[in-house]
């Protein structure tokens, strides 16, 4: 087997090449064997196939990589740059140095403090107005039965006033914003909203709802 030294000088060479000197900081890091778990499942966030995205990586913007984000394990993985022998090799980029990335639409942040019970990581940015932000804890669960599959279990934080709150169902933000509490279950109602893990876009439509609410009441 190849060690990562030998990986890493080969391809930074390329890319050094293709893309210049200034860029091939993309590449610190080490190998990394992706193992397949599951025949029927995956554990990556939404496909195991390598999609272009951007990395705000070590103080640098990088377009067009190609890279996975295994939510099981909650690390970003990019696909080796040449088109040659070590084309799907993938490469573990020191993780907390990752700003930010993009992938398929959806942003994710490094959150360096633990969020709830979750520990530093990586976190999609649903939603974020001036006083309240909304976030997901993409993760997946390991069920073992006949056969290892992988089945969505996604966690929902709102922080508000620097404190971040877990997002199970309606009373988890009624408790919260407790002088809201009868404008909030009306606009439930009124725009049959569900509040649960795995209504994203219902879930977003109340917490700006609450942002509004709060940012536009007086001093």
């Amino acid at each position: 087997m190849l060690e990562s030294s030998q990986i890493l000088a080969d391809s930074r060479s390329w890319y050094d090449t293709k893309n210049g000197l200034n860029n091939s900081g993309i590449l610190n890091g080490e190998y990394l064997e992706v193992k397949r778990i599951s025949t029927a499942s995956h554990q990556f966030f939404v496909s195991e196939e390598w999609y272009p995205g951007q990395i705000y990586y070590r103080g640098q913007l990088f377009d067009s990589i190609y890279m996975t984000y295994d939510i099981d394990q909650d690390v970003l993985l990019i696909r080796h740059p040449t088109s040659f022998i070590y084309h799907n090799q993938a490469i573990k980029i020191i993780q907390s140095q990752v700003k930010s990335f993009e992938l398929r639409g959806s942003l994710f942040e490094y959150i360096n403090e633990s969020v709830g019970n979750k520990a530093p990581g990586f976190y999609e940015i649903l939603s974020r107005g001036d006083k309240v932000s909304l976030i997901a804890k993409r993760h997946k669960k390991t069920v073992i039965e006949r056969t290892i599959e992988f089945e969505v279990d996604d966690f929902y934080y709102f922080n508000y006033e620097d404190t971040y709150h877990r997002i199970k169902r309606k009373e988890s933000i009624l408790k919260v914003f407790k002088s809201k509490k009868s404008d909030i279950k009306s606009f439930i109602s009124k725009r049959n909203l569900k509040i649960s893990p795995g209504n994203d876009a219902d879930i977003i439509e109340l917490m700006s709802y609450i942002d509004q609410q709060i940012t536009d009441q007086p001093e």
